[in-house]
């Protein structure tokens, strides 16, 4: 252990200057994470350097404890004399006079008393007095290291939580599965897989009179290798936890189905329409048979100008003309009346002789979960209860030692009473006038009224 201190890194991990200034550091780097937004998997929680220095402290507090430690367990392991004279004259050492009694007596009945009270009873007896020595709370010695070690458990717990954990959403149709989710401030190009299916078998949603929402409710299905394994009901503040994954439930919406209704006005015949019903990525043969339309893809809001439809006609000779249609053109702003007319891929009547539009589309309703994983939870929901029990015993627990000395003479006997503490001295001052009430009804046959 000398070489150790004698060691400048040593001296340097073990100091408390150093556990301060480090949790300072992170103090400050918390409340920027907290108020400034972060991205996901980039963030301060997610950088290499705030890692660098939960290590650092958790290194910090191993060293403490393991440089402090040695002290604290001779301290724990040593049994003080119970002749000692000077902690007599020491401090305020309390005395009483018992009369026609004899010492042998005297001295049974409190070994007697003192026994089911306190731990390590040490007795030294030279036939003119008798030493006793007794002890409590010995173990609240190791508190400050419970504590210690309580702090390394949330520790590795964010760490675990910051490496292995992600929290993301996702949006399921009615009746739609996923097997990804979109981190969340994220890419959202970016998709994590989640190693299994979730399936939204049914969405219900009630409402108020006023039109609030009251309730809504995702019925869900987990599924593994094809298999379903779990079912469940996840509401609001009612989340449900599947293979280390919570999913809470979020919000709801509508988006569009797979199917459109387009509307056909043939120029060539006085603007006669015809409807036409297409599934999502089927193809429907054209009025007069002039070609073959498909709906190629179906946006919920395309462009930030709403629902739109993007539909691919072919020619018989093979040609293919792509076409965006928007359900509400007519709403659409004037400044992008331009765009739709020098690019083809926005006109309606792209593909003679017939101009297009969306009649309906049918919509969806979606499920908005909010996903999260943190495998590290449960080392911080551990170290949280270690710590409360960590402080209870360092701030409400104290090592206590109690020494009596028993003198005899002509028919009279003396009890002196002392005791040291290693913390809160006034509650010690208490103990100790409590304890000599209790001497005072030892019996002379070595009972107790108490």
């Amino acid at each position: 252990m000398n070489d150790k201190k004698t060691n400048p890194l040593w001296n340097i991990l073990r100091s408390v200057r150093l556990t301060l200034i480090l949790l300072s550091i992170l103090a400050i780097l918390s409340i920027i994470g907290t108020v400034v937004q972060q991205q996901e998997g980039s963030g301060i929680y997610h950088s290499i350097w705030f890692r660098l220095i939960v290590f650092c402290l958790s290194v910090n507090l191993i060293i403490c404890s393991i440089d402090r430690f040695p002290a604290t367990l001779k301290l724990f392991r040593l049994t003080p004399s119970p002749d000692r004279s000077k902690v007599f004259e020491e401090g305020t050492p309390r005395a009483i006079l018992l009369s026609n009694t004899g010492l042998e007596q005297v001295s049974s009945g409190i070994q007697e008393h003192l026994r089911g009270r306190f731990r390590n009873l040490v007795i030294k007896d030279n036939g003119n007095a008798a030493f006793l020595y007794c002890e409590k709370g010995r173990y609240s010695l190791f508190s400050v290291y419970l504590v210690h070690l309580s702090v390394l458990f949330i520790l590795c717990g964010a760490i675990i939580g910051s490496i292995f954990g992600f929290s993301a959403y996702v949006n399921i149709p009615e009746g739609g599965s996923i097997d990804s989710v979109i981190p969340s401030n994220g890419d959202a190009q970016k998709y994590k897989e989640l190693g299994f299916s979730v399936k939204c078998e049914k969405f219900i949603v009630d409402f108020y009179n006023n039109g609030v929402p009251k309730e809504y409710r995702s019925d869900l299905g987990f599924i593994v290798n094809g298999k379903e394994v779990l079912k469940g009901s996840l509401l609001v503040n009612h989340p449900i936890k599947f293979m280390g994954v919570t999913f809470y439930q979020s919000s709801y919406g509508t988006v569009p189905g797979e199917k459109a209704t387009l509307k056909v006005i043939n120029n060539d015949k006085g603007a006669e329409e015809t409807k036409i019903e297409v599934a999502l990525g089927k193809s429907v043969i054209l009025p007069d048979n002039k070609g073959e339309l498909t709906v190629s893809d179906i946006r919920d809001n395309f462009m930030n100008l709403g629902p739109a439809a993007l539909i691919t006609v072919k020619s018989s000779e093979g040609k293919e003309t792509p076409i965006w249609l928007f359900k509400d053109r007519d709403n659409i702003p004037e400044n992008y009346s331009a765009m739709f007319e020098v690019s083809p891929k926005f006109n309606p009547s792209a593909y003679k002789p017939f101009t297009f539009s969306i009649d309906d589309m049918g919509s969806v309703t979606y499920t908005g979960l909010q996903v999260a994983r943190d495998p590290g939870v449960q080392l911080v929901f551990t170290g949280f209860f270690m710590i409360i029990t960590g402080l209870f015993f360092t701030f409400f627990t104290s090592h206590r030692k109690f020494w009596i000395k028993i003198t005899g003479e002509k028919g009279n006997v003396k009890i002196d009473l002392a005791g040291t503490s290693n913390k809160n001295p006034a509650g010690m001052e208490r103990e100790l006038d409590r304890l000599l009430l209790s001497l005072k009804n030892i019996k002379p046959e070595g009972k107790h009224n108490g």
